[in-house]
């Protein structure tokens, strides 16, 4: 991979790091993978509709990282 191709993914790394463990695997599900919302809940072992919250928070902390809506 290229030297730009290398600092996208550890930008894409980072990124999800700040989102923490707990949030990291719902966002990863819907965002990287493009599962619907409710496969990922499904696959999470969540509650219904405890999924868009646990997105909804994932969503505030990248949007953190990124200075967005603050």
């Amino acid at each position: 991979p290229s030297d730009r191709a290398l600092s996208a993914g550890r930008r894409v790394e980072a990124a999800l790091a700040v989102v923490g463990p707990r949030l990291r695997p719902m966002l990863n599900r819907i965002c990287i993978h493009g599962d619907s919302l409710q496969l990922a809940e499904t696959g999470l072992g969540l509650r219904r509709r405890q999924g868009k919250t646990v997105l909804k928070h994932a969503l505030q902390a990248l949007a953190e990282h990124y200075g967005i809506g603050v």
